[in-house]
């Protein structure tokens, strides 16, 4: 069991964030986090594949006649709004994380009250 002393909710849009003290989470709580903490790493890593695929699709192996039609045919706002969405994409799926756990039964009190707080919007700050 991991336990998160020095952890501290942030009220958001009037939402009541609980004051929750010498939590401990177990095993599928702890897992749950990590993964919601590394859901930046994530947001990069398609943002950078979105752009450096268009990047070298337009570039990439062609000749000055086709990189010039594949410059006049990029959708650019169509690549714009795709490294947008990453930030929903991350988003949903961290909400996802977060109602599966706190619909959870297994779990005591102080983790069901930590996940119902986070889906009510709470935001979780060091």
């Amino acid at each position: 069991m991991l336990e998160f002393i020095l952890y501290q909710f942030t009220e958001i849009n009037m939402a009541y964030c609980p004051s929750i003290h010498h939590l401990e989470m177990d095993e599928e709580s702890s897992l749950a986090l990590t993964e919601i903490f590394g859901h930046d790493d994530l947001k990069l890593k398609l943002q950078f594949a979105i752009s450096g695929g268009h990047w070298i699709n337009t570039f990439l192996g062609n000749g000055a006649v086709e990189t010039l039609y594949s410059v006049h045919s990029t959708d650019f706002d169509m690549m714009t709004k795709a490294i947008s969405a990453t930030n929903r994409i991350t988003q949903r799926i961290v909400e996802d994380i977060i109602t599966t756990q706190a619909i959870r039964s297994d779990v005591n009190t102080k983790q069901l009250l930590f996940w119902r707080a986070m889906y009510n919007g709470c935001i979780l700050k060091k």
